[in-house]
């Protein structure tokens, strides 16, 4: 188990953390996710021992993960860290970065783990390539396949699947966290994209304000964001006050046009954008005085005026401040 209790800490004056409290299970997934700034790396570099916290510590399995004051090289058996920068040997092949950690009493092993975890990450057929021919992305999937080699039990992730194409990331991570779910191996994972976190975190903790303002599961969050600012996490989220100090939060998706003329919402078309499956669209309400954002199936006319519904009766409980 990972305890994080009271953490907090400062660059010079500048506050950062304060009083950061939470535990993960032995196999659980959890994702921090936040604005950029709000002290997403700074957590993971604490936990790991890179730095020194103000007040606080971080535990794994009831011992203290010492700090740099009481450690000369910073880390603990068992817990491996994914920072966004590559700790690669530029000049030496994949798989050698990959058996990096492995000790070397054992090769057939070592090449049977690193051919496993190649396969995991895409690269099986790169094995043999100097990292110095790769790509940013490749380079960024042999630094997963090293940080899980020595078979850890606890990993620090730092925007693990930046750098990566887009055609190849659902599928690796689909493979990433199957494969540690299976392991058992516990993770805490720094994330700003909401398909990333929604769909394979155990828990989400968002950062704001040097706090944790909100926890729980990916879909409770998300119907429940509690915070304007956590809803702005999600989508071009619509902030509207339905009755005097009260806001609820309104997702583009469960806004469409309606044929009546009745509804409370009506705006004037500024903008559309085609994204695929749909048209997001941009609008402007006289009544609201901002920006309505809103989805449609078909594209529509700019300038013109549509009366909009609320399609989700979840919206209209979603009050948030």
């Amino acid at each position: 188990m990972l305890q994080v209790q009271s953490l907090s800490f400062a660059y010079d004056k500048q506050r950062v953390l304060e009083s950061i409290n939470f535990e993960i299970k032995r196999g659980q997934v959890f994702a921090i996710t936040g604005k950029s700034g709000s002290g997403k790396s700074t957590l993971l570099s604490l936990i790991y021992g890179f730095l020194e916290p103000e007040k606080g510590f971080s535990l794994w399995n009831n011992k203290v993960i010492k700090p740099p004051s009481k450690k000369l090289v910073p880390g603990q058996k068992g817990i491996n860290i994914l920072n966004q920068e590559f700790d690669l040997m530029p000049y030496t092949s994949v798989a050698s970065n990959v058996k990096k950690k492995l000790t070397r009493a054992e090769p057939d092993y070592n090449d049977k783990r690193c051919d496993k975890l190649l396969d995991v990450v895409g690269l099986l057929p790169f094995k043999d390539q100097f990292i110095k021919n790769l790509s940013g992305g490749q380079k960024k999937r042999v630094s997963i396949a090293k940080i899980l080699a020595d078979d850890p039990e606890l990993i620090l992730l730092d925007e693990p699947f930046n750098y990566i194409d887009h055609q190849l990331k659902d599928e690796l991570r689909r493979r990433f966290f199957d494969h540690i779910k299976k392991q058992n191996i516990t993770c805490l994972f720094v994330s700003h994209e909401k398909e990333e976190f929604l769909a394979f975190a155990d828990e989400v903790l968002v950062l704001s304000d040097q706090h944790i303002i909100r926890s729980g599961s990916p879909e409770n969050i998300y119907e429940y964001p509690i915070y304007a600012k956590v809803a702005q996490l999600f989508d071009d989220v619509n902030i509207l006050e339905f009755e005097k100090d009260q806001q609820v939060a309104i997702y583009p998706h469960e806004l469409k046009t309606s044929t009546e003329s009745h509804t409370d919402i009506r705006v004037e078309l500024k903008e559309t954008y085609y994204r695929g499956i749909d048209y997001l669209n941009k609008g402007y309400s006289s009544k609201y005085h901002q920006p309505i954002f809103f989805t449609s199936d078909k594209s529509l006319q700019k300038n013109s005026n549509y009366h909009l519904k609320i399609v989700s009766q979840k919206a209209i409980k979603r009050n948030v401040v």
